[in-house]
């Protein structure tokens, strides 16, 4: 039996299953959610203006009331989780057919574009990007069942969240139970990818003004809108219709964000904190949770340190 005639999920059946740091997307499908999206706290790790002079290192900065504890170290080792590991030690030929799939994707050879993405996979089994790239690529053609298979079969490789994985999956869920109408999560990634800021707004209150019942939506458009009554108001929008676990955080922690602008920074700490500590967490959202949590303190990340050979 060719191995390319087995689905997606046979041949992922004995993948290893690990929980590593999110990737960068692959230039494939589009990327509108390949990072996290919580403000500033994601992509400057400078000390936030007026906080006060970092704790020290054994300092704890949140405790649950199961008496688990952060540490402002545990806070500025949440580069780990930013990592990009999937990439490394890939084999050649599953780099090479990799490359060759997304040539195949660019130049809309989509049969050819799904081949090359196999052939990756079956030289890498435990490497979620082939993968990712078929799962886009079956959306572009049509085929959501196909689609959802492949997405789902990332999920078992990337358990703690893996690009947009999760949000696709949910939302092609709710596209098969009617709950939403078919194509949403295509026309969504696509009509973002196109857009620039003033025009996404404009898509985004129109998809959600006709399907409300579409989380990962009221998560991007909380992202753009400048106004903070109204970003709160799409934050708690989209938490109302039972995101999924990686839309869910993201919007918890700009929630957070929000509430610390506020005065309110009790409260955000303590839905950083849980986050953080909660193991159902993307890493995704613990990265954003910790990181934010360091710059409400004032801390930055610790540099590395070179090992002598």
């Amino acid at each position: 039996m060719n191995p390319r005639a087995m689905t997606l999920a046979a041949m992922l059946m004995t993948a290893p299953i690990a929980c590593n740091p999110p990737a960068s997307a692959p230039t494939t499908p589009p990327a509108s959610q390949q990072k996290p999206e919580a403000d500033a706290a994601l992509t400057d790790t400078k000390p936030t203006p007026g906080a006060e002079a970092p704790p020290a290192n054994d300092a704890v900065i949140y405790k649950d009331d199961k008496g688990r504890t952060l540490t402002m170290a545990d806070l500025q080792d949440a580069q780990e989780l930013a990592d990009d590991r999937w990439d490394q030690n890939i084999a050649p030929e599953a780099m090479s057919s990799y490359q060759a799939g997304q040539l195949a994707g660019r130049e809309r050879r989509f049969d050819d574009a799904i081949t090359h993405f196999l052939d990756a996979s079956l030289a890498a089994p435990g490497w979620p990007k082939p993968i990712y790239g078929a799962a886009w690529t079956y959306l572009f053609q049509g085929d959501v069942e196909k689609s959802l298979e492949a997405y789902e079969a990332v999920d078992k490789i990337a358990p703690r969240g893996y690009i947009a994985t999760k949000a696709a999956i949910d939302t092609l869920k709710r596209e098969q139970d009617a709950k939403l109408p078919p194509a949403s999560y295509l026309r969504f990634e696509l009509q973002l990818a196109k857009r620039d800021k003033d025009g996404r707004i404009v898509f985004l209150k129109e998809i959600l003004a006709e399907s409300p019942n579409f989380p990962v939506a009221w998560k991007e458009l909380s992202t753009l809108l400048d106004d903070p009554d109204e970003s709160l108001a799409a934050i708690e929008k989209g938490l109302t219709f039972q995101p999924d676990d990686d839309t869910r955080g993201h919007l918890l922690v700009n929630k957070a964000i929000h509430l610390m602008r506020l005065d309110r920074r009790d409260e955000a700490i303590e839905i950083l904190g849980k986050l953080a500590l909660d193991r159902k967490s993307t890493n995704a959202t613990e990265f954003m949770a910790k990181v934010t949590l360091m710059r409400l303190h004032g801390g930055t990340f610790r540099q590395n340190t070179p090992q002598t050979p």
